[in-house]
């Protein structure tokens, strides 16, 4: 099995901020932020590459995204708010799983 950082915070291993939680994501502060609130949204089952998930995860991820960033947005009092997703070390994925960064602005 494949395992890696974010597999330890959902596995409760590593300790995080966590922001919200459901059956098939956990949504945790960024550790390193670029702006005050910027959150993962991350994949409970791992994936390296959003490529390697079926359309239907990616779907389902992805519908959770307007939820979480009103929330954030609330929380924060952000005027606006960028996401982001990475696939591979070219890319800058820095954590070889599927999340994606939410930046209040």
């Amino acid at each position: 099995m494949i395992k890696c950082i974010f597999c330890d915070i959902i596995d409760g291993e590593l300790s995080s901020h966590v922001i919200y939680d459901d059956d098939d994501c956990l949504v945790i502060l960024d550790k390193y932020p670029i702006d005050n609130g910027h959150s993962l949204i991350i994949t409970k089952q791992h994936y390296e590459k959003i490529t390697d998930m079926n359309t239907n995860d990616v779907s389902k991820l992805f519908s959770k995204i307007p939820k979480i960033v009103n929330a954030i947005i609330k929380a924060t009092g952000a005027d606006a708010f960028s996401i982001a997703q990475n696939n591979g070390k070219a890319a800058k994925q820095i954590v070889p799983h599927v999340h994606i960064h939410v930046i209040p602005r």
